[in-house]
């Protein structure tokens, strides 16, 4: 459906070299990424805000890298949303159609039937200004959509919610690109949101798409130690590995990947992969340590234990795995991993 490849593009003194993406039709696609990594300018040069120095942006078969963006039938939904002001809501939206010359009765239905799905019916009179961020976010997604977009791309569109509408509008974005089978680029830096929405992702750092594939992919087999940093792993070993076995200092890990001739490298370990055991109910390949901190979240709890070579992991867990294994700063305890949960890079 879309095709970058090889896109060269310059925004003041930050370049983006060589960038080739491909994403399938009805598929929705997350570009995750840090602050300042270019993920906002590839979207302005995709849709066409942004001229590229080199490289081809190819949609459904045609090559529109030199078209003008209302040519390339793409939708774009700004992270300010970028309503005009001195314009109702309802004439917000029908912007773009009345540029293109669509009949009246078309532009209507299209307009009547989008704020009914996206529930602004009753704001169709009003201005931008007395409306709530979530509304503004409703109508300026009703503007994108009402062009009926073969690509929809959306920026950072739920940053400036609070957590349980974020999770609403995600749902709702997810619905919504279902219900009309159109393909979207969703950018954000927030892995609880990759996770809600994504099909296929891409890491972009430091103005270039570093990896892609599907969220699990990502998320526990990251291509560099400086990803999996990114992307939270928390645990991130130096080890040396050795006829197949992974050595931690005096510790040995059993890594299902590792090789033959690896040597030295990283092993990489999400802290909701490793398990907690009572002493007394350790499994044979349990290690023990030593709880030094225990830290409350939201929907889970933070465990700090220091091993017995000196070093300290960092675990994710719940309530009562705490309690069955009565876990308590100063506490001994064991540890696992399973094999499959150790990446090494």
């Amino acid at each position: 459906m879309l095709k970058l490849k090889e896109l060269c593009i310059q925004a003041g003194n930050f370049h983006m070299q060589k960038l080739s993406l491909s994403l399938e039709a009805a598929s929705y696609m997350v570009i995750v990424g840090p602050s300042g990594s270019g993920k906002t300018v590839l979207l302005e040069a995709i849709c066409g805000l942004r001229q590229v120095q080199a490289g081809t942006i190819v949609i459904d078969g045609t090559d529109v890298t030199e078209l003008e963006p209302r040519a390339r039938e793409i939708g774009y939904l700004p992270q300010d949303y970028a309503l005009f002001p001195h314009l109702s809501i309802r004439n917000n939206i029908l912007f773009g159609l009345r540029l293109r010359a669509v009949d009246q009765d078309e532009m209507r239905k299209r307009c009547d039937a989008l704020m009914d799905m996206l529930n602004i019916t009753s704001l169709a009179e009003r201005k931008p200004s007395g409306l709530s961020g979530g509304e503004r976010q409703r109508v300026a997604l009703a503007r994108a959509l009402v062009l009926q977009p073969r690509l929809l791309l959306v920026d950072e569109p739920v940053s400036a919610l609070d957590s349980q509408n974020r999770d609403r509008v995600c749902a709702e974005l997810r619905d919504i690109q279902q219900q009309l089978g159109c393909s979207v680029i969703h950018v954000c830096h927030d892995f609880s949101e990759m996770l809600a929405v994504a099909d296929c992702c891409a890491v972009c750092m430091d103005g270039a798409l570093i990896q892609t594939g599907a969220p699990s992919d990502i998320l526990d087999r990251p291509a560099s130690v400086q990803l999996a940093r990114f992307m939270q792993a928390e645990n991130v070993l130096s080890v040396t590995c050795v006829d197949g076995s992974v050595f931690w200092n005096e510790l040995t890990l059993v890594a299902e990947h590792a090789r033959i001739g690896m040597g030295a490298c990283y092993a990489i370990i999400r802290p909701e992969y490793i398990q907690l055991h009572a002493t007394q109910a350790s499994s044979s390949d349990a290690h023990v340590g030593v709880v030094i901190s225990l830290n409350r979240r939201l929907n889970h709890l933070l465990v700090e234990i220091q091993v017995s070579n000196g070093a300290k992991l960092l675990v994710s867990t719940h309530s009562q795995t705490i309690i069955d294994a009565s876990v308590m700063v100063g506490k001994v305890i064991c540890w696992s991993v399973h094999p499959k949960c150790i990446h090494l890079i």
